[in-house]
Order: structure tokens, then sequence, then C-alpha cells
């Protein structure tokens, strides 16, 4: 979310587990002719990632959003594979393109596991989300994403990186609040009015309504995406403008420069949510923002 999102400021969900051992260092994972080579991926899924955080109209003329098919099925998990750094973009930064992304159906079998558990990362004092809540903000996540042409991996990986799903997580307040699942700039959806009660179905959807859509008061994804896919290029992985509008829904504002860690932002926000992209479930964030910011 525009500004800093509750998940800067507190670990979240295994925060308390070390990286694993076998993750990927950053010279060591390169995007080739196959894909990533030299990634370690783990059958283990006890562990959980911890986010270093999150935010950030139809326009006329720019760049309609594409949605991939994500044929990739990782069913296990990754731990982080590597810092990615630069404009976000594909060919000359090394951002992973839209076809090495999960599948929507891989990304909520590995992280649903971790939305159970969440709540209680951020105040003991909280109910864990039941499975009908997590029911509820998928089928939400669906109905959003048909209604405004956005990828739903990449809105669930946003999510995760601002709230790891808890529904009853709590409202971050600097120069504006900060609700909800996606932490939204000002959004009415929230639970955490609801500490051990259900949270019901029409908080639910609005708390995902206000992080893609937007609020009267700030950008959504869907905001953040059409301003980020203005001049973007035909011959341009569709991967690249996501990974811009991730920077926007995090910090507000593009860097002069173009790169999408520095002036602003989280620096590893983005790093975090390409990771989340490509299956990282298992253990913490192996991005600094001594790395990012050199």
């Amino acid at each position: 979310m525009i500004g800093t999102s509750y998940s800067q400021t507190q670990s979240s969900v295994g925060s308390k587990i070390d990286t694993d051992a076998n993750a990927v260092t950053t010279e060591e994972a390169e995007w080739g002719p196959d894909g990533l080579s030299g990634s370690s991926r783990s059958t283990t899924a006890d562990t959980v990632p911890s986010s270093t955080s999150g935010h950030l109209k139809d326009g006329i003329g720019v760049f309609a959003p594409k949605t991939s098919d994500h044929s990739n099925g990782n069913t296990t998990g990754n731990s982080y594979i590597k810092t990615f750094t630069g404009d976000g973009s594909v060919s000359t930064s090394g951002w992973p393109p839209m076809n090495k992304w999960i599948s929507f159906d891989s990304f909520w079998e590995l992280n649903v596991g971790i939305m159970k558990q969440s709540c209680k990362n951020f105040d003991p004092s909280l109910a864990q989300n039941s499975d009908e809540e997590n029911k509820e903000i998928r089928k939400s996540i669906e109905e959003i994403a048909a209604e405004t042409k956005l990828d739903k991996t990449f809105i669930a990986a946003i999510m995760m990186q601002e709230s790891n799903g808890c529904t009853r997580v709590p409202t971050t307040a600097y120069s504006h609040s900060n609700p909800g699942l996606f932490q939204s700039h000002d959004g009415t959806g929230s639970c955490h009015d609801r500490p051990s009660g259900p949270c019901p179905r029409e908080d639910i959807s609005q708390m995902v309504k206000d992080g893609v859509g937007g609020t009267p008061q700030g950008d959504g994804l869907k905001q953040c995406l059409e301003k980020s896919s203005i001049g973007h290029s035909a011959g341009e992985d569709e991967a690249v403008p996501y990974y811009r509008a991730a920077r926007l829904y995090n910090s507000g504002s593009p860097s002069s420069d173009g790169d999408l860690g520095r002036k602003g932002a989280t620096p590893c926000y983005c790093s975090d949510v390409a990771n989340r992209l490509l299956g990282w479930t298992l253990g913490n964030s192996g991005c600094t923002s001594e790395a990012v910011l050199l």
C-alpha cells in the first residue's frame, strides 16, 4: 500500500524460521533458454515466507493488461530464488517473464496453509482464518480479476505481500489509513474489529475490491497497472507492467530512474512479489535493502 504497509514494521508468519539453507543466491540463479537455472525446490512445506513489505479506470488508448495461462504447476514451493533489481524488465534486468509465473491454482495450494496461520503472527489474540473465510477470499479474487482483467496470481501475490492473507490484519495509519487484506488506501473493508468472530463475506469482498479496484481516495492495483502500462512496448514481456504496478502500489510513484526498489519504495517489495509469483513459500525473504540499493 502507498506509504508503509503493516508488514514493513512487523515480521510476518515464518519470521522465526531460518532461510532454507539450499536457497539460491542472486548470483546462482539466472534465466536461460530453459527457464531458471540453479533453483532449489524443497518438499518441506512447513516453513512460510516472511514479507519485507507493502500499494498503492479504464484508460483510453493504454495497454490492455494481459493474463497468462500459467502452465507452471509447482505444488511443492520454492525457497527465495533470487533478488531482482532494476526496472522490472525481462530482457535487460532479468526479471521473470510471465510464462514462468505459477498458475493461480498452484499459488493458492501453496499459500492457503500460510493464510490459515498468519493472523496469530500479527496478534496472538486474533482468530486464524477459517476455511470458509479462505474460500471467500479466493472467490472474491476470482471475481475481481474477471471484472478488472487483471491476473489472478498477481492479485494474490500482492495480498500475500501485504497481509499474508490474514482477514483480521491490523490497519496501519501514516498519512492515511491502510486497512484490510491489501492494506488499501483509505478503504472501508476490514475485519480487524472482529478479532474472534467470523469475517463476513461482504467485508472480505470489500477488502479485495478496495485493493484491486481502488477507493475514492487512492489507486488500487487496476489503476496502478494502467499507469505502468502507458508506453509499454508490444515487444516487451507482459510481466513488466505488473512489476512496475507493484512499485506504484507500494510507493505511490515511480522513481526518477525507473528502479523499482529505490527512492521512496520498500526496497525489496517488488523482488518479493516476483519471487511469490515463481512459487516462493519456504523460508524468509532472501532480499536485503543493501542488495537492492547498491
